[in-house]
């Protein structure tokens, strides 16, 4: 059975965008970040520092969210 993916990471850089795929991941986005970096007008990304985006990642993995990285396809 393939994981369910909660949400997927771009790196562009400076800027990490982290995009819900599920509504668990909209709901988690929506009560950890702030509510002005969220984008695409249905609150389903995050566009944020790099440094702010690794800790937000972390954060949504130890609550049990599935990753995946846009770039490499590696989940988490």
């Amino acid at each position: 059975m393939a994981a369910r993916i909660d949400a997927i990471t771009s790196n562009y850089g400076t800027i990490i965008r982290i995009d819900a795929q599920t509504r668990r991941g909209r709901r988690w986005l929506r009560a950890h970040t702030d509510a002005a970096g969220i984008q695409s007008g249905v609150e389903t990304a995050v566009d944020c520092d790099h440094r702010y985006g690794v800790e937000i990642m972390q954060a949504m993995i130890a609550d049990g969210l599935t990753l995946q990285d846009a770039a490499t396809g590696r989940i988490a």
